[in-house]
């Protein structure tokens, strides 16, 4: 009964451990610094916006002669935040 107990207790502990290893995987990929995953800019990131780090696409463009990334939701077709290079 207690080999039973144990297989099941690993069968149900499978599934949340591939997911965090695939969202870690993503974002790891993607290269994102700790900071740049603040998608609310309140200055902490919490454990939803890393996992909404996986689906965030960056997008680079020079305005004015700047240098600037836009980070685009693709799964809500939204712009979460665009960070520019500051001059000095």
């Amino acid at each position: 009964m207690r080999k039973l107990l144990a297989l099941v207790a690993a069968s149900l502990a499978v599934a949340p451990a591939l997911n965090l290893a695939f969202i870690t995987g993503t974002v790891v990929d993607r290269g994102y610094d700790w900071g740049v995953m603040d998608w609310n800019s309140n200055g902490r990131t919490e454990l939803h916006e890393i996992i909404t780090a996986t689906d965030v696409i960056p997008h680079e463009t020079i305005r004015g002669g700047q240098r600037c990334t836009s980070y685009f939701h693709y799964s809500q077709a939204t712009l979460l935040r665009t960070d520019c290079e500051v001059r000095v």
